[in-house]
């Protein structure tokens, strides 16, 4: 049997795309209030009012000490609105499918790809669920962080009792969005842009360093951030891939109904505005770097040298998701990450770390040409 070509690679990481879109939410508030463009919270609450949809399936950060993420069942339009913005941690949306009544109703779910894989085992799996009419929102997927980032992120900060979390306000700080924190006196605090960002990486799951999947092939709709578009850098607007005729047929009853305002874009510039192809790579590095930690693999076993120095870089990475995993109490877990954080901080200051930098950001441009 061939070896699948690196175009054949890519489309398993594209999947099938029908049609591409940029654009809002024409609700004020929605679009306001939303990450992006409101996007999906327009196409919910919208389905929710004309009752194609009962059972509508999202994330959201619970208030407690600390804040932490959970998924929640909304049957009302209301109710949406504290959904919106991304929830960059681990949540177990499709636990919450057990409180959903077993009728004929439609359930709309939005989730990240990982939540869309976990659905699609479970429709192939239970007989039942395969009979539930489901439209299915994906997420373009930044990764997410572990628990013990957002706990990390609140300790830097220095606030007491902090009991809300928005990752990313893009409304109140411009994009691409400032975290905010409220304490338990409803006092809120924007940190710094990067008070997020840069502990993104440390505190990836492991699952997430060995998922393929970005841009949510499993889904009928795909939203995110219009990256490398012409026209929508900065304008709080989302990306809408669809990929299926449940898709398509929502996407044109929103627009003949006026619900959002989007403007059709070339498929393959939006898909590359996504980095697919730097995922693809990252993702076979990943995996490889895996094989190697469990011996499966060595360097031997790689012909393409170029790809050494990024598949030693995510075996660095595998390791360290693996070492947060294993503090005990959190002082620990906070003083290994400070000291963590001072190493990188010395090594980006390296010349020759800063010209390898330099290097590769030309090598990744050249290969999207």
């Amino acid at each position: 049997m061939e070896n699948p070509s690196e175009d054949q690679h890519e489309n398993f990481f594209v999947g099938s795309v029908s049609s591409a879109y940029v654009g809002f939410a024409n609700n004020e508030l929605i679009h306001q209030n939303g990450q992006s463009g409101g996007i999906v919270t327009a196409l919910l609450d919208y389905l929710i009012q004309t009752e194609n949809v009962r059972y509508v399936v999202v994330s959201i950060m619970r208030e407690g000490i600390p804040p932490r993420g959970e998924s929640l069942v909304v049957t009302d339009s209301h109710t949406l609105i504290v959904s919106q913005k991304s929830k960059y941690t681990p949540i177990p949306l499709l636990a919450t499918l057990k409180e959903i009544p077993n009728d004929e109703h439609v359930i709309a779910i939005v989730g990240l790809p990982c939540h869309m894989q976990g659905l699609q085992n479970l429709q192939n799996m239970i007989p039942s669920w395969q009979k539930r009419k489901i439209i299915k929102i994906g997420l373009v997927c930044q990764k997410v962080m572990t628990t013990g980032g957002i706990d990390y992120m609140i300790h830097q900060s220095g606030i007491k009792n902090v009991v809300d979390l928005i990752f990313r306000d893009t409304g109140r700080t411009g994009y691409p969005g400032a975290p905010i924190v409220r304490d338990s006196d409803n006092n809120e605090t924007i940190l710094p842009h990067d008070a997020w960002s840069s502990i993104k990486e440390i505190f990836t799951p492991l699952r997430c360093r060995l998922c393929f999947d970005k841009i949510n092939v499993f889904s009928d709709i795909v939203c995110g951030d219009p990256h490398r578009i012409p026209g929508a850098k900065g304008k709080k607007q989302s990306l809408v891939l669809t990929r299926t005729d449940i898709g398509d047929a929502m996407i044109e009853d929103a627009l003949d109904k006026k619900i959002v305002t989007l403007r059709p874009v070339d498929i393959k510039v939006a898909v590359d505005g996504q980095r697919i192809r730097e995922k693809m790579e990252d993702w076979h590095a990943s995996v490889f770097a895996w094989r190697l930690k469990r011996g499966n693999r060595s360097f031997s076993n790689c012909k393409e040298w170029k790809r050494i120095w990024n598949i030693a870089k995510k075996k660095k990475l595998l390791s360290l998701s693996l070492k947060i995993d294993s503090f005990e109490n959190r002082n620990d877990l906070y003083n290994f990450i400070s000291v963590w954080l001072e190493k990188e901080k010395r090594k980006r200051k390296n010349i020759f770390f800063r010209l390898y930098r330099k290097i590769n950001k030309v090598y990744t441009i050249l290969r999207n040409l």
